[in-house]
């Protein structure tokens, strides 16, 4: 199930507050493609500086359907992991080279079409699977409970220190 999102490394290349939304920032991601995407994250009040993400890779969920928020149109999703209360919330960090997919337990599957991905049948139950180990390692645990190494060929991704924390 893992496997049909299509999550990819992004270098971050921008970041600035978006102009309609307090808690937004709009981020010009490289994702190994003709262009950068543009993508709107919730993280303003756990990166009050913007300056703090620019220059990360980090983990880009790619095939979702472009949408709009607060008339920016945002073209992916960026993942973080978040301790219970949502206090402390961190970037999935990915190593490897922009465009690269991640892997799952070694395997990276069929990714659902590009920018199809019905949110409710895939994204909310991958995103229920995803969370860090006791490492700060992201794994995917699947219905019988075995977890599954989010990684790519340059290693493991990682929660940014958060440890047993959710992925979403």
């Amino acid at each position: 199930m893992a496997t049909q999102l299509d999550i990819r490394v992004g270098k971050v290349l921008t970041c600035v507050k978006h102009p309609e939304a307090d808690q937004l920032y709009v981020e010009t991601i490289d994702l190994g493609e003709d262009q950068p995407r543009t993508i709107c994250s919730g993280l303003v009040a756990f990166y009050p500086d913007p300056a703090a993400i620019i220059g990360r890779s980090v983990a880009v969920v790619c095939n979702l359907k472009p949408r709009p928020l607060k008339g920016v149109e945002s073209n992916g999703m960026v993942l973080a992991a978040s301790d219970a209360g949502k206090t402390v919330v961190k970037l999935v960090e990915a190593v490897g080279a922009p465009g690269e997919r991640v892997k799952f337990g070694g395997k990276t599957g069929e990714a659902a079409q590009p920018q199809v991905v019905n949110k409710k049948k895939i994204l909310e139950t991958v995103l229920a699977g995803l969370g860090t180990d006791a490492d700060g390692k992201v794994v995917f645990k699947d219905d019988k409970g075995a977890a599954h190494a989010m990684e790519t060929h340059a290693g493991a991704c990682t929660g940014g220190g958060l440890a047993n924390a959710h992925v979403g």
